[in-house]
């Protein structure tokens, strides 16, 4: 059987191609490449300028074996499947990436999974088309005017203001009413912890929150009050991935519990991470906790089944922000097609082996329908460039030779 290729696609925030390897990204990529190392696939790293579309050669990045910052390009060849993880909306969005993601599609049959970010406007139409899911969704408005908004805030008592392509938190801001006809606005700046500030009026908030909106697109969102340990609100991170079969499986979760006087509960704001179990057996008991972690997990692989039958795209992976409030009911905050590493070292390891068997498995359905398999593309005769020491010397090697395929490669051991 021919050794399945998979290529993980990246660039520098900005949507510029790489040109060596950039932590901490890379730190998970360097595991994703040994895992296909013990299991028979060839795995690189590569961004939109290192594509020969005429040769169908790839100039990509790979992690030696003998440490995970030692880093080594050369040509490969085409994948059989692509992982994007370009690493922000704004790289995504550049017209080199989005045309890479374009062409890949339709040279690969579709084989490009996680095609791209989601968002929270997404979250709430796909999932709210469904009546057992749009019962886990926060009520949630578009925010367009003050007087709507305030209405929202008088319905809930507490209302979150969410961007609608934000990640980590970052531009949330809770609103709710004070003493003596005084509203409460906290809001979370890009950088360090939460502010808080009480404003005379609804027209002194409501211009406070469209300065810090700046034009961009918000929605506004019932505020849950989430069930604690220790006093302090918790959510859990779940993850799901899909099997060899194509069916979407759990592969494990974890709490976030949030840092002292923060309206979230990412950890670079001071939150805490916490097994979930612990979690829930503190918040909820031994019982009540192994119904709700069941729950939990059947309520995850549901909504990534939803999200991805809305938007008629193929996704390998998903994350789900979920809380449970003191009533154990379950609220679905979040879903990423990106995400993000998980600390817990035996979440992350179950993570990267899904991936690679997910992979092996959708390239070897792949290979009769390729009209020219590995097996059968034709062997260049052209000496092999030197493998590089120094990352930074890849600059430029576009205009090299391309090296010897994946029959060489699986020889060297590469």
């Amino acid at each position: 059987m021919a050794r399945a290729v998979l290529g993980i696609l990246t660039t520098y925030p900005d949507g510029s191609s790489v040109r060596g390897p950039r932590w901490p990204q890379w730190r998970t990529f360097s595991e994703i490449i040994r895992a296909g190392r013990e299991h028979g696939v060839l795995v690189y790293v590569f961004s939109p300028g290192g594509v020969d579309w005429r040769r169908r050669q790839v100039l990509g990045w790979r992690v030696s074996a003998q440490g995970p910052r030692q880093w080594h390009a050369r040509w490969f060849p085409m994948p059989d499947v692509v992982y994007n993880r370009v690493p922000t909306r704004t790289a995504e969005g550049k017209p080199s990436v989005r045309e890479c993601l374009r062409r890949l599609r339709r040279e690969l049959d579709g084989r490009v999974f996680n095609p791209h970010y989601l968002n929270k406007a997404m979250l709430s139409r796909a999932l709210g088309r469904d009546p057992e899911l749009a019962g886990h969704l926060p009520a949630t408005i578009p925010l367009r005017d003050g007087a709507r908004l305030r209405q929202f805030v008088e319905e809930h008592g507490r209302v979150y203001l969410k961007a609608v392509g934000g990640s980590l938190g970052n531009g949330t801001m809770e609103i709710s009413p004070g003493a003596r006809g005084r509203w409460r606005l906290r809001y979370n700046p890009s950088f360090g912890r939460t502010r808080t500030a009480y404003l005379p009026s609804w027209d002194a908030l409501w211009d406070a929150v469209t300065r810090l909106v700046r034009g961009r697109p918000y929605l506004a969102q019932q505020a849950i009050r989430l069930a604690k340990v220790n006093g302090r609100p918790f959510d859990l991170r779940l993850l799901v991935q899909k099997e060899p079969s194509g069916q979407w499986r759990f592969t494990g979760g974890a709490a976030r519990v949030a840092g002292p006087g923060q309206i979230t509960t990412h950890v670079p704001r001071g939150g805490r991470r916490m097994p979930m179990d612990e979690a829930l057996v503190t918040a909820f008991g031994d019982g009540a906790a192994r119904i709700l972690s069941a729950r939990a997990a059947a309520l995850a692989e549901r909504a990534a089944r939803a999200m991805e039958a809305s938007l008629g795209r193929d996704f390998m992976e998903m994350s789900l922000d979920l809380g449970i409030d003191d009533r154990q009911r379950l609220w679905i905050f979040e879903l990423n097609s990106k995400p993000l590493r998980f600390d817990e070292r035996d979440i992350q390891r179950r993570w990267v082996e899904n991936l690679i068997q997910y992979v092996t498995a959708v390239a070897e359905e792949s290979r009769p329908l390729k009209t020219r398999s590995a097996a059968a593309r034709p062997r260049l005769e052209v000496p092999e460039p030197r493998i590089l020491e120094r990352p930074q010397a890849a600059v430029g090697l576009a205009h090299m030779h391309p090296a010897p395929l994946i029959d060489d490669l699986a020889a060297a051991g590469i």
